[in-house]
């Protein structure tokens, strides 16, 4: 389905046509002059083939939820992520639940982020926007939808400084006081400073003690990667082999697939503030910097896309900056004699 536009050779005069299938039979009708008639009577003959294709009765719309129902299963074949976006989708519909797409304007959505930036932060706000255009993109792809009001909607600026880290009295405090089957995923997490999803899809296939390397298959940036396994970590590892195929279980020997709850209670009785089981990788990166690690080698082990995501760690190695300033050594005896004599006049030198 499409608009074309002709204009006459002899008059000059525009005329717009919408160009649309009935069936396998192709379909050009002439509209007129007004290129935003033609908008609204394409608009009217996608509701039709839409109406149509879902058993529809004329005039009424596919809902959001049906949306969202096409929409994750297609996510759930094409997408590693599925899972953010099935709970993104659970988080919009408190807005836009059991209305008619064409009933979702854009006026809506700057509302719901808005509203939503008083409970969550912005970078959760932009996740769940992200998701509801790609939602009424597909929309539109399938024929469902003629608009996607999100298109007009600005992202919000999001904050990705903070780089909460763990000293070594609060990471003691931390292990001593979490549940016996997280201390494992929690030492993992401090030991190579792998992101949570990395860790909870571990296999011991991809787990080599002899050469003391994990191997790090699909990561967020469809990068694979290589880290080494430090003596401490050994020893945990060691203790765990011959387990389930993944890595980390939980107390029935099943996969970990959510723990918050767990971690939490932990961080409180451990009297630790403002931390998420994230920022454990921020742990890692900043022991790393400040116990002199360059930010190359920081990058790589992080499995940083590009060194400016690994620059937010450089200002917590100022010995370093000093011992770089030290190494200068330049000569300064030909300026150490600063007076001379030039008649009966002692002249002092500026330099």
């Amino acid at each position: 389905m499409g608009i074309i536009k002709k204009v006459s050779r002899k008059s000059g005069e525009t005329t717009y046509f919408i160009d649309y299938y009935v069936g396998n039979h192709r379909v050009r009708e002439g509209i007129g002059t007004s290129r935003k008639q033609a908008k609204q009577a394409l608009a009217r003959r996608r509701g039709e083939a839409v109406d149509k294709r879902y058993g529809l009765r004329p005039g009424k719309a596919v809902t959001y939820e049906r949306l969202v129902k096409e929409y994750l299963a297609f996510a759930k074949s094409n997408k590693r992520s599925w899972d953010r976006d099935e709970r993104s989708t659970r988080c919009l519909a408190v807005a836009f639940g059991g209305r008619r797409l064409d009933a979702i304007s854009t006026l809506m959505v700057e509302r719901y982020k808005t509203d939503r930036l008083k409970q969550v932060a912005p970078a959760t706000v932009n996740r769940e926007l992200a998701c509801l255009k790609h939602m009424f993109n597909k929309a539109i792809a399938w024929n469902l939808t003629p608009t996607n009001p999100v298109k007009g909607v600005r992202l919000l600026r999001e904050n990705n400084v903070r780089a909460r880290c763990l000293d070594r009295q609060e990471i003691a405090r931390l292990l001593d006081e979490l549940p016996e089957y997280l201390q494992p995923l929690v030492q993992c997490a401090l030991y190579t400073g792998m992101r949570k999803g990395e860790l909870l899809n571990l296999k011991w296939q991809d787990v080599d003690l002899e050469s003391d390397t994990i191997t790090v298959r699909t990561s967020k940036n469809d990068q694979g990667r290589f880290i080494p396994i430090a003596p401490e970590l050994h020893e945990v590892l060691s203790g765990m082999m011959g387990r389930e195929d993944f890595v980390f279980s939980g107390p029935g020997r099943d996969r970990i697939r959510s723990f918050k709850a767990g971690f939490d209670k932990a961080l409180k009785r451990a009297g630790i503030e403002d931390f998420r089981f994230h920022d454990l990788r921020h742990t890692f990166a900043s022991h790393l910097v400040r116990n002199g690690v360059d930010l190359l080698t920081v990058k790589e082990l992080m499995g940083h896309k590009t060194l400016a995501m690994t620059l937010r760690y450089a200002h917590l190695s100022p010995d370093q900056k000093r011992s770089a300033v030290r190494t200068l050594g330049f000569s300064t005896g030909h300026i150490l004699d600063t007076k001379r004599k030039v008649g009966n006049l002692t002249v002092s030198l500026v330099s």
